[in-house]
């Protein structure tokens, strides 16, 4: 299977290449595409932030400045493709109708610049070698990633994911944008499972997490599945004013 084939696809081809070339990949490969790289929770690690207006880095409680323009660009796009893509990929997607000799020299000027926004010098956890470029998930974590492995999650943990839904993602930075389509609906979908399945089995006694999907809820268009949910859990725990509150809220935005 083409490298090429990889991009933008979920992670499909990934799986199948695993499962047909994996004994002729290097080991840093074979956990990229096995999936069992999972960000680590150190306050110090670095994370990227796309479920949000704009694009942010954080590191523990401290907001770092984040990259612009290309750079910024080709982050979200080796975020949502799971920390990985292709050059070609890459000078298709930033420079589709320039020369080719001239869109390498401009990508190998934003690899610098975001470099230098992602460690802060010119060596780096981002990386390109034999055609692909690749982020070292090793020593960064990201809101995207978080939410893609969820199923698992502790309520605790879903709470805090839900909570970091401030937006679909970069939906200022990259309005009307078709590129990002899909996975804006990918981790919409994965949001609503999430909030759906929390809400099932904790929502009657857990404040916390109908409180956290009540905010995403307001957050959020086209959210009414978990609107309803919530409504659902509150009437579960005998909360029916607030539950009929939540009801008249729902309503009243469906009017608009």
């Amino acid at each position: 299977m083409a490298w090429d084939s990889m991009v933008f696809d979920g992670g499909k081809a990934a799986g199948e290449l695993l499962a047909t070339s994996g004994h002729e990949l290097d080991p840093v490969w074979l956990l990229r595409l096995a999936g069992t790289e999972h960000p680590s929770a150190q306050s110090s690690q670095l994370r990227i932030r796309l479920l949000s207006p704009l694009l942010k880095l954080q590191r523990g409680n401290d907001q770092i400045p984040a990259p612009t323009g290309h750079a910024a660009r080709l982050l979200a796009l080796l975020v949502i493709s799971n920390g990985f893509l292709t050059v070609d990929a890459v000078l298709d997607d930033l420079w589709p109708e320039v020369a080719p000799e001239v869109a390498r020299n401009r990508f190998h000027q934003v690899i610098l610049r975001l470099r230098r926004a992602l460690s802060g010098s010119t060596n780096s956890i981002l990386s390109v070698s034999e055609g692909m470029v690749l982020l070292d998930t090793a020593e960064l974590g990201a809101d995207v990633w978080a939410l893609r492995q969820s199923a698992e999650a502790t309520a605790e943990e879903s709470i805090e994911l839900i909570a970091q839904y401030e937006s679909d993602l970069c939906a200022a930075q990259f309005a009307y944008d078709s590129t990002f389509e899909d996975a804006r609906w990918e981790l919409r979908a994965q949001l609503t499972r999430l909030a759906l399945r929390q809400l099932a089995g904790e929502g009657y006694r857990n404040d916390r997490l109908r409180q956290a999907c009540a905010d995403v809820w307001a957050r959020l268009e086209y959210a009414d599945e978990i609107g309803d949910a919530v409504t659902d859990a509150l009437t579960q725990a005998g909360k029916t004013r607030e539950a009929e509150r939540m009801r008249e809220q729902i309503a009243a935005r469906l009017e608009r």
